[in-house]
């Protein structure tokens, strides 16, 4: 499993929608899966050279695969996170962002269903961040 690294020109592009989910590579789901169990909390496809809008992430013990995932409502205040990316330095880098405590964002699970979902704190950093991979957004543009 290779993590792009910048200033990789892949990494800028805006990931495309995926259309149907029983076409993801199986591969890059397991890639994925080991990337937040093994390395880090969460993941988009775009990082491991597949520009799809597909990310992973992972809570405590739960591990959400998020497709399509848009970013309804944003609930102020924001405030400021210390992030790393595995696309930067291989995640040695932190940087101050600001984000948006708490996220609602629709997205399809891999069961083809489309939910809404509640993001808070960190949980809420996260979805950004790698939603931000997703529209060719790095931590270090932030």
């Amino acid at each position: 499993m290779e993590i792009l690294q910048y200033p990789d020109i892949r990494l800028f592009n805006t990931s495309v929608p995926i259309v149907a989910i029983s076409r993801i590579n199986p591969t890059l789901l397991a890639e994925m899966r080991y990337a937040v169990t093994a390395v880090a909390g969460g993941i988009a496809a775009v990082q491991l050279g597949d520009p799809v809008q597909l990310i992973c992430i992972k809570f405590g013990s739960e591990e959400l695969f998020l497709v399509n995932p848009q970013v309804v409502r944003e609930y102020s205040p924001t405030i400021f996170s210390n992030e790393r990316c595995l696309s930067i330095n291989k995640g040695r880098s932190t940087f101050v962002v600001s984000r948006y405590e708490k996220v609602k964002v629709r997205y399809t699970s891999l069961d083809n269903i489309t939910k809404v979902r509640k993001f808070l704190g960190k949980d809420s950093y996260v979805v950004q961040h790698e939603i931000d991979h997703l529209n060719g957004k790095l931590v270090n543009q932030k």
